[in-house]
């Protein structure tokens, strides 16, 4: 565990202690049957149902952090897709003691786990979902643990290091992170409706609240507000505590900021349609799903055709048209 993150590592590790969904522990089990024995370093399990508890005729999220992908898949095009475009995303239904639990888990190796999360990662995927809450389902071994919780505490850290630029000078723990959950959805082709981003932040706001005091210090031009009541304000911990950054030190970032999230969501959104297309082929009725997930977050109704089904690579580029002009993605 490095110096500079062991609180926050603390902090996830007991997050992650949280008494656990039934079946989960059961579907993270049968995850590790579909790829080589040993490869996988740890499974992860994330997203909306572990957000709201609710997992009633839901897909669950997770990932399986590979040692690589040769020793996960052995050579062949799984292997390669996953490193040119990853990660790679698959589905499964396992019978558990609650039943048939449907997943959706997506691949990723160590290596792209430490840079998906890095300062040095333009793309918002890893460092974004993995700022929001997270269980830790397995571990290979214990010394996988801290690679592990380094990546997950480095993501909010790289969150907010490419949001802070652009705030105002005095700010809530709630501007912050609605603004930058806000901008990390705009970065991405999402069919999910405008305000997503706020209600990420809202339901677990008190989570974001006690992180705070632990994330600030790695920006050392942010500081409670006012300075002289630092260690009185830190203790609150409420929500009406604000941060001071002074325009000084944020201007000399903001301009190459502006420019990086426009990249971001140019990036982003020709990332989303290749990886969605990639999708198709890891899925057993893949373009089913993706059409099924859109209409879920966006309202937008569209029945496949046959040839759809049979083609949907081919079929892609119509298809994201047609779902744009009727107002599917933003």
């Amino acid at each position: 565990m490095t110096r500079e993150t062991a609180a926050i590592q603390d902090f996830l590790l007991e997050e992650s202690r949280a008494s656990r969904i039934p079946g989960t522990d059961e579907v993270a089990q049968d995850l590790l049957s579909t790829l080589r024995a040993d490869s996988v370093v740890a499974v992860l399990f994330y997203g909306s149902c572990l957000r709201t508890g609710d997992v009633k005729d839901k897909i669950l999220d997770f990932y399986l952090v590979v040692e690589n992908y040769k020793k996960a898949y052995g050579w062949g095009w799984k292997a390669i897709a996953n490193k040119l475009i990853p990660p790679n995303v698959f589905y499964r239904e396992t019978m558990t003691s609650q039943g048939v639990m449907r997943s959706k888990y997506a691949i990723i190796s160590e290596q792209d786990l430490k840079y998906g999360t890095s300062q040095k990662c333009l793309n918002v995927s890893l460092w974004a979902r993995f700022s929001q809450p997270i269980q830790i389902l397995y571990l290979r071994k214990p010394d996988d643990k801290a690679t592990i919780l380094e990546c997950l505490a480095q993501a909010p850290i790289t969150l907010l290091g490419n949001i802070l630029p652009l705030m105002p000078e005095r700010f809530t723990v709630a501007d912050l992170w609605g603004q930058a959950f806000t901008a990390t959805y705009n970065a991405e082709l999402r069919s999910e409706k405008a305000g997503k981003g706020i209600e990420i932040y809202d339901l677990y706001a008190d989570r974001y609240q006690q992180m705070m005091p632990l994330l600030y210090r790695h920006f050392p031009f942010l500081s409670p507000y006012p300075v002289q009541s630092r260690r009185q304000k830190v203790a609150q911990k409420t929500e009406n505590l604000e941060y001071f950054a002074p325009k000084k030190q944020r201007e000399r970032k903001r301009k190459r900021t502006q420019a990086l999230w426009l990249l971001r969501r140019i990036q982003g959104k020709c990332l989303t349609i290749a990886r969605l297309l990639k999708a198709t082929t890891t899925f057993e009725g893949g373009a089913d799903y993706i059409v099924w997930k859109i209409s879920r977050h966006s309202g937008v109704e569209i029945t496949l055709t046959p040839w759809q089904r049979k083609h949907p690579i081919l079929a892609g580029f119509g298809l994201f048209l047609q779902l744009r002009r009727k107002g599917a993605f933003r």
